[in-house]
């Protein structure tokens, strides 16, 4: 069918991706794509949906363990001295490459691994590739905190849930598939005691004496990241 179409598209999301084998089945779809010559061709093409409605928004941020904001790279010594610039920090204090996000999960609770973690934006016991076995290593933690507006089966194991504000109730930004920044108004506010993340981030900074200036305010943090990401990949 894709091959007789006049124009087609081979559009896919998460589910091909968060498999143990993941890597070979995007892999396939793009091939595939390739192989009937619609990259290129008007009206046709391949492209990737992240599952979260900010999925690629947050990897510019530099949420990735071996990325800064604007895709900078971790290792590269440039980077580091431009964002530490910006952060107000000496560049040492900004940590090497860590772990990728199934090895972290995959090591929560072991000797050498993670004893705390702090889950927010992600419902991990239910996304990650291998469920059955990243529930288990979360029960193993010392200590597990999740931020979320509902019971989900993270927040279900955690020792301790942070009620926080939904989509609609926070202020901020969210990039669509072809790179647009898109500002997105708060709709209503959060019920009394609710907190955002930014709020709950900041707050947890400051009780850790982490260096720097936090403040929560969404367009306070956007201009940082615009900042922190002139001249990278992701500017």
């Amino acid at each position: 069918m894709l091959a007789e179409a006049e124009r087609a598209v081979v559009l896919t999301a998460r589910g091909a991706e968060q498999h143990s084998k993941g890597t070979d089945t995007v892999s396939a779809f793009i091939n595939l794509a390739l192989a009937l010559g619609l990259p290129g061709t008007r009206g046709s093409g391949y492209g990737c949906l992240t599952g979260q409605g900010n999925g690629q928004g947050g990897r510019e941020h530099g949420q990735k363990a071996d990325q800064l904001p604007g895709y900078r790279r971790i290792d590269d010594q440039g980077a580091r001295a431009h964002v530490a610039a910006v952060w107000g920090v000496d560049p040492a204090l900004i940590p090497g490459p860590g772990r990728s996000a199934f090895e972290l999960l995959d090591s929560l609770g072991t000797p050498d691994g993670v004893r705390a973690l702090l889950v927010a934006g992600s419902n991990v016991a239910v996304s990650s590739p291998a469920a059955g076995r990243i529930a288990g290593r979360l029960a193993a933690l010392d200590f597990l905190a999740v931020c979320d507006p509902l019971l989900s089966e993270t927040a279900a194991l955690a020792d301790v849930v942070l009620p926080v504000a939904q989509w609609a109730e926070e202020t901020g930004t969210m990039t669509n598939l072809e790179g647009r920044v898109l500002l997105r108004r708060r709709a209503a506010p959060p019920p009394a005691g609710v907190r955002t993340d930014l709020e709950v981030i900041a707050a947890l900074a400051r009780r850790l004496g982490a260096p720097g200036e936090w403040d929560p305010d969404p367009e306070r943090v956007f201009g940082e990241l615009r900042l922190a990401s002139a001249g990278g990949p992701a500017d």
